[in-house]
Parts: structure tokens; sequence; C-alpha cells
């Protein structure tokens, strides 16, 4: 498919399907051996894709948040306007937004305008991972930050403390609990301490 020759993210849902992020050519589902793209997204570039626990599946691009809604639809969630580089949906509800200007928080499909960790206010926050209480949040220019979404404290990694580079652009957790952050100069690994409670 010509349409699908720059693809920026891939995802496979809770069906099976692989849904593709294209740059400039949308969203697009790959179900049975065909190619489908979701309506609204022309001319859209997906920076990430993710699933919610109702299987609602959930898109970051530079013009807001949208989700697939009824008839294989995009709809913005409402208020979700910034530029967003990524999505995590959290509870049933819930979705976290990696923005140009921080984290948002969209519940029942609209964002909270009250919210705000303000230790990334200003921050690019190019992707997110839960790992257990806390939020991993990977910026553009200022490294790691780990938000306690219990006590709201918050714990920033960047190369004065190890990391290889400050420009993270990729967060992931294997199965033995390790992060691992993907930097503009290779990866890096954060650990977990139990004993102490500590990364």
């Amino acid at each position: 498919k010509p349409l699908l020759r720059r693809i920026q993210c891939l995802y496979t849902d809770s069906k099976g399907d692989l849904l593709i992020g294209t740059e400039l050519n949308g969203l697009w589902r790959y179900h049975k051996n065909s190619f489908t793209p979701v309506e609204g997204g022309k001319n859209l570039s997906i920076d990430g894709i993710s699933e919610d626990a109702d299987g609602t599946v959930w898109i970051a691009t530079p013009f807001g948040c949208f989700y697939v809604g009824k008839g294989n639809k995009l709809f913005r969630a409402e208020g979700a306007t910034a530029f967003a580089f990524s999505v995590l949906p959290v509870g049933r509800d819930s979705v976290f937004i990696g923005t140009h200007d921080g984290l948002a928080l969209v519940v029942s499909k609209r964002v909270v305008k009250d919210f705000r960790v303000d230790a990334v206010k200003k921050l690019a926050v190019i992707c997110l991972v839960k790992y257990g209480r806390y939020l991993i949040l990977g910026t553009d220019d200022n490294g790691v930050y780990i938000w306690d979404k219990l006590s709201g404290k918050v714990k920033n990694f960047n190369t004065g403390s190890g990391l290889n580079s400050n420009a993270v652009y990729s967060l992931a957790i294997d199965d033995h609990g390790t992060i691992w952050a993907g930097t503009g100069r290779g990866v890096n690994k954060l650990l977990y301490n139990e004993d102490t409670d500590s990364f």
C-alpha cells in the first residue's frame, strides 16, 4: 500500500487487529488480510496508539488526543487540543496524555482542566509508562521524571544522575520489572528497590 509507507507507530489491539499510525495519512486497521483507514484521520500524523480497559483505542497526534468511536471513526477528546506525543490509559475511564506542554489527564473523554503535575508543567512529555503507583515520564530535553501518584512527589533522573542523554524517546518495562529508557545516546535502565521504595 503506497499510503502506508511512512509508518510512525504500531499497536495490536485486544481483538488481534494491527493498528498502524502513519505520518500524514492517519490511522489504519489491518484485519483479516485487508487494510482499512479509520475515518476522520486523513492527513493526521499519529505519534502514539493505546487501548483502554473497555477496548477503546486512543491516539496521540499533533492536533490533540483522539479516540476511535462508533463506526470506526475518530473523535477528539473534549478539550484535548495540545500537541500530543503519547497516550496511556489508566483504569476504565482515565487516560494520561504526554503533550508539548506537560502532562494532561482525560476522564470520561474530556480533559480535566485543573489537573497538572508542576514538575513537568512546561516540558514536552514524549513517552509514558505506568509502574505500580508510579507514572514514569520521558521528556525531550529534561530526562526521566517519576511521579508518585499517591504522595505527589516527583523524582528527576538526567545526565547528572546517570542518563546517557536528557532526550528520552521511549520507555518500556520488561517481565522482570526493569524499566528501559531509549535516549538520544543509547539505552539506560532504571531499577526499583522495594526495600528502600526508590528507583
